[in-house]
């Protein structure tokens, strides 16, 4: 984000990232698919006012964070990270994410080896015929 033209509230970092990804037509109807195209509209503005009694819930302001990400316009996190005390963050690229990903999984198949391992140490140690159960 350019310091130089932050946004000035949390509503219009996401304003922001609503048009970066195609308007309030697309992201609305994203969001609420259920809904016409030009009422999905209507409604996301109305979520985006702050004026407005409508407000996203936490779990759509994540999706638009989530989607923000993806088109790349990282405002409304700076937004939230820099009134929050936060550093701001370092987004992932999608390789990150993937090797993150992969060390998750191979530690996990680590973690079962080694759980195999004891339970067959304590089943031979117990006595019982592995091979009869096969």
């Amino acid at each position: 984000m350019d310091r130089r033209t932050a946004p000035e509230s949390f509503y219009e970092a996401l304003r922001r990232l609503v048009e970066v990804m195609g308007g309030a037509r697309v992201v609305g109807h994203r969001l609420r698919p259920e809904r016409s195209v030009s009422d999905a509209r209507v409604w996301l503005l109305n979520c985006l006012n702050d004026d407005r009694q409508e407000k996203l819930d936490p779990e759509q302001v994540l999706l638009l964070l989530r989607w923000g990400h993806e088109a790349g316009c990282h405002d409304a996190m700076h937004y939230v990270c820099s009134t929050s005390g936060y550093a701001d963050p370092a987004p992932l690229t999608p390789v990150d994410e993937l090797a993150d990903l992969s060390r998750k999984a191979m530690a996990a198949a680590q973690r079962s080896e080694q759980a195999n391992r004891e339970l067959f140490a304590r089943m031979t140690a117990a006595g019982l015929n592995l091979e009869a159960h096969s």
